[in-house]
């Protein structure tokens, strides 16, 4: 099936910044006394995702002892905290805030993690200014204790999923089946990682380019980090050996950020530790290198929060860092690949302990801003003040009907150079930069192409789009929302039975696109018939049948489902 990819429309914000790269030097002023970000209490995870929807970028801050702060964008350099006429309860140690439309009502929902002392909670958007904690009866744990957290829709129903690393325990992954119902598929997916393990961060990035996403996580007390390869089946397996990107380096990994550093159209990852960082530079055959040292990105203290961005809107990514244990926080500034420290002289080397980060254009001038929390007091904000810094372009996408879109890749060509942008559910520790993706165009006054590539590779080049504004794009997903919510797709799809090897009995699931007849049958690897699991006509949606082999022998077996929309088959394997 083509997925289609339309233009909706471009709205204009006015540009005060736009001119020649050759005077740039990064430079940033901090408003955090005007600001009215006030908390009372140390905060750990920060988002700026937008989520009153009115063009400009807001702050959300998980806060210790307190209920998270939901920091309205007055559009005048100062924020106001909503939180409290919002609906937003609760007092707990809350380390992630995370933005995402879970029910594609086109409203943001948020979710708020706990690490002790609470509750974990998801808060849905009525639409009205207030939110609703639907949490326990949408099948999430909430004592679960929080390490960090990522949305993505992992299997592409249309829906985000919730990864959430846990704190000496297994991690958890919940499938979002549509209708505010979440299932626990951490088993089945394969991805609750070592025993008794720290968790610290897991990012959602199709780093192979094959049109879905993979799960990238870190943890502490030198444990490996694993690389779960997504291929629309489940378990999803562990590469990260095999990719050269598992080693937990001098001491434990706590932070990740991915951004493509030398331009090669391929997403590399930075991963901040105790000391020295990791640089894995992705060579696009599967494989990565480690080239912090080399690149000049390896120095770190006890860093955490990491975000790559391009501050001077030259075309590369910088990179920004934030520590505890008395590391200042850390600029790079990327100069064709490789990095020079540069924080003091850009008047934001601050002495800070510090976790979460995120970006935003805050006053929306198209130069990227940045929030630090603090552990022990309120956030920093510091606006780029950068002397003549390039041109920009900034991009937001959404489904048709206005659902803001996480997980896909926008690749803009401009003066020659290609970017990429990825939108996340959660880029930095324990925290969330803004939806509306921006990419700096130096000189140029025009992008010549605007790839926006969706679930399963599908992909749309927009042509030619103007600097220094914010487009809006819609786009046609592969499912469209149904009036119950019910996870409906637009063709049948067979899923990977679990377990697998299994002995005696496995669970083999698929959706159907509309009521229809289905017939689901075992065959052996002849092709001879041995059981016959369903023969009649079933509604629309997900279905599960469970399959027992107690009379077969061990061996390879192919299960097949045959629909109004095709024929799908896949194997499985009984193992006694």
């Amino acid at each position: 099936m083509i997925r289609m990819f339309c233009f909706l429309l471009a709205l204009s914000f006015p540009a005060t910044r736009i001119g020649s790269v050759s005077a740039q030097t990064l430079s940033f002023a901090e408003i955090s006394g005007t600001a009215g970000i006030r908390t009372g209490a140390g905060g750990t995870g920060v988002s700026t995702f937008d989520f009153d929807q009115d063009g400009w970028d807001d702050i959300t801050i998980a806060l210790s002892g307190l209920r998270p702060a939901l920091f309205r964008n007055n559009h005048n350099n100062t924020f106001t905290n909503i939180a409290e006429s919002a609906g937003i309860v609760g007092a707990a140690t809350f380390v992630v805030v995370l933005w995402a439309d879970v029910n594609r009502d086109a409203l943001p929902d948020l979710f708020v993690g706990q690490a002790g002392g609470g509750r974990n909670a998801l808060y849905v958007n009525r639409g009205d200014g207030t939110f609703l904690d639907v949490a326990e009866n949408a099948g999430i744990d909430v004592y679960a204790s929080v390490g960090s957290a990522a949305f993505a829709d992992f299997d592409e129903n249309g829906y985000v999923d919730l990864f959430i690393a846990v704190n000496e325990g297994p991690d958890l992954l919940y499938r979002n089946m549509g209708n505010l119902r979440f299932d626990d598929v951490s088993e089945e997916a394969g991805i609750q990682g070592p025993e008794g393990s720290v968790a610290m961060q897991g990012t959602w990035v199709d780093y192979d380019r094959d049109g879905d996403l993979d799960l990238f996580t870190v943890h502490g007390g030198m444990t490996e980090s694993r690389l779960y390869i997504n291929d629309g089946n489940l378990p999803m397996l562990d590469g990260a050996g095999a990719a050269n990107i598992s080693d937990p380096g001098s001491g434990n990994s706590m932070g990740v950020a991915w951004g493509d550093v030398d331009g090669d159209g391929w997403l590399d990852a930075y991963v901040s530790r105790i000391g020295r960082a990791g640089l894995y530079m992705n060579t696009g055959i599967g494989r990565f290198r480690e080239e912090a040292e080399h690149r000049g990105a390896d120095r770190n203290g006890m860093s955490w929060g990491s975000v790559f961005a391009d501050f001077d809107n030259d075309g590369d990514i910088d990179l920004f860092v934030v520590s505890t244990g008395g590391t200042p926080t850390l600029l790079f500034e990327n100069t064709d690949g490789f990095f020079s420290e540069v924080a003091e002289a850009a008047g934001i080397s601050v002495q800070i302990e510090s976790r979460g980060l995120a970006t935003g254009d805050f006053n929306n001038d198209g130069a990227l801003d940045i929030v630090m929390t603090s552990d022990s007091g309120s956030p920093r904000v510091f606006l780029n003040t950068t002397n003549q810094p390039g041109n920009w372009f900034k991009v937001k996408i959404y489904e048709p009907n206005h659902t803001p879109v996480i997980g896909v890749r926008v690749e803009v060509v401009a003066g020659g150079r290609k970017m990429i942008r990825y939108i996340g559910g959660g880029d930095s520790f324990c925290s969330q930069s803004s939806a509306t993706l921006h990419f700096g165009i130096g000189d140029v006054s025009v992008v010549q192409s605007v790839v926006v590539t969706g679930r399963r590779g599908s992909s749309i080049d927009f042509g030619v789009l103007s600097a220094n504004i914010t487009h809006q794009l819609t786009t046609s997903l592969i499912y469209d929302a149904v009036e119950d919510d019910a996870r409906v797709p637009a063709v049948a799809i067979l899923h990977q039975n679990y377990p697998n090897p299994f002995n005696p009995e496995t669970v083999i699931r698929f959706e159907l696109a509309s009521s229809d007849y289905a017939r689901l049958v075992v065959l052996d690897v002849l092709g001879r018939r041995v059981s016959v699991l369903v023969d009649e006509v079933l509604s629309a949606g997900s279905h599960q049948i469970s399959f027992d082999a107690s009379d077969l022998p061990s061996g390879i077996y192919v299960y097949r489902l045959m629909s109004g929309t095709g024929i799908q088959t896949r194997l499985l394997s009984v193992v006694k």
